[in-house]
């Protein structure tokens, strides 16, 4: 079982904050849910690949033994994601139900067509009681608030059918 959580627009985003520190997490809209990589750290775990040319210089010590010098490979070691450290993640956050799912407007379609004619971080919408309102000394935003925005900037209402 997932919590829900109110989601909200930020920057062309579907996001929600976790219920545990209020961090903002994107929302995957293929499933509508997020885990929080802070909570669970692994999520985001990386690890170092060597070069493709360092194996044959282990290939080489092993086959010529520890005390033949053997010049070590010049190349870039690449940060990858830890596979391992992530299902580890996923798991955890699982068996404490820590994946959280997005709980949308009822409006969202028509929320979604108001924004899309906005530049990406100017793509905002904040269900009623986010903390973000406050600073725009605002307690809700209604479709008609996001039309009015829209049209004070000169962009179609997006209220239009």
């Amino acid at each position: 079982m997932t919590t829900k959580v109110k989601a909200y627009i930020e920057h062309g985003r579907w996001k929600i904050d976790c219920p545990q520190c209020s961090l903002p997490l994107v929302v995957d809209t293929s499933n509508n849910k997020a885990i929080c990589h802070r909570c669970f750290p692994g999520l985001r775990s990386k690890a170092m690949k060597p070069p493709p040319e360092f194996w044959d210089y282990i290939r080489k010590l092993v086959a010529e033994g520890p005390n033949t010098p053997v010049e070590a490979p010049r190349g870039d070691w690449r940060m990858v994601p830890d596979h391992e450290a992530h299902t580890q993640a996923l798991e955890a956050a699982k068996r404490e139900k820590a994946v959280y799912e997005a709980d949308y407007p009822r409006e969202r379609g028509r929320i979604e067509k108001i924004l899309r004619y906005r530049t990406k971080i100017n793509m905002n919408w904040y269900p009623e009681g986010h903390a973000k309102l406050a600073s725009l000394n605002r307690e809700i935003e209604t479709l008609e608030d996001l039309s009015k925005d829209n049209v004070i900037h000169g962009l179609p209402s997006g209220l239009e059918e």
